[in-house]
């Protein structure tokens, strides 16, 4: 019975070092900013649809011409990763590819092949960038915030490759998935088009609304700027740069205007 004290005192300096170790793990997290709740944009959203049409091709990637890996059956749900600006969409837990809609490809009519569910309501809505399929496969972006990163996979702890872009910089994206990531077109890496957290979005890439841009061939753009920061390496792009990369977008769209002008003229005169 006389060794009682020590044996309650023992326990109770464990619990007190268990209890104070605790605390300054919470503190320390807490401190450098990985708090222990984990923001919801770092979780993957995932999108259902249900097979509308009789049945639909699953191909082992986002082209007609692909292999077919399987096929789904009308009233099948499916729940899918990311989507590519022309409409193909990524199978999750299974590889494949899916096209949404026909849109009077190869002939056919519009023809839904698949629908969006509804999700149940509980966190996040998946929900894309983007709506509707981009006729070249292919958006241009624009840097609204100060800086934006571009990483190697659609998630925040994911390695930044380069130099971040800066605000007024054009990024140009060939898929998305439904957590506000677009993939770039014509260099690697992903970015954050659009913050989600805590019920406050923050938009960091617009989409450019420019008439002039769908009578260019987006792609040669792209590469453009692909090349241009491929020359400064790991330098970000100066604002110098910037500007004349957009001065050369607008001089090369004055010129094709004006040879369509003179096409269509032309072609009434004969």
């Amino acid at each position: 019975s006389g060794r009682a004290p020590d044996s309650r005192a023992h326990r109770g300096a464990a619990v007190t070092q268990h209890f104070t170790g605790q605390a300054a793990a919470l503190w320390s997290r807490a401190r450098d900013g990985s708090a222990a709740s984990t923001p919801p944009a770092a979780r993957q959203l995932l999108q259902t649809y249900e097979v509308v049409a009789r049945s639909c091709s699953v191909r082992a990637k986002p082209r007609f011409d692909a292999r077919v890996l399987s096929m789904k059956q009308r009233g099948q749900q499916i729940r899918c990763a990311e989507v590519t600006m022309s409409g193909w969409v990524k199978l999750a837990g299974e590889p494949g590819w899916i096209l949404i809609d026909w849109r009077g490809l190869d002939g056919f009519g519009e023809i839904p092949v698949m629908a969006s569910v509804a999700p149940d309501g509980e966190g996040l809505e998946p929900r894309t960038l983007l709506v509707d399929c981009q006729p070249q496969g292919i958006v241009c972006l624009e840097v609204v915030v100060e800086k934006a990163s571009v990483r190697s996979a659609n998630r925040l702890e994911a390695p930044a490759l380069g130099a971040p872009r800066a605000a007024g910089e054009l990024i140009f994206a060939q898929a998305q998935d439904y957590n506000g990531w677009v993939q770039l077109a014509g260099e690697p890496g992903w970015a954050l088009a659009e913050e989600r957290w805590r019920g406050h979005d923050r938009v960091l890439l617009a989409v450019r609304e420019d008439r002039a841009l769908r009578h260019m061939d987006l792609w040669a753009v792209a590469a453009l700027w692909a090349a241009a920061r491929h020359r400064r390496g790991v330098a970000p792009l100066s604002a110098d740069d910037i500007d004349a990369l957009k001065c050369a977008e607008r001089t090369a769209t004055a010129l094709a205007w004006e040879l369509l002008a003179q096409l269509s003229a032309g072609g009434a005169a004969d």
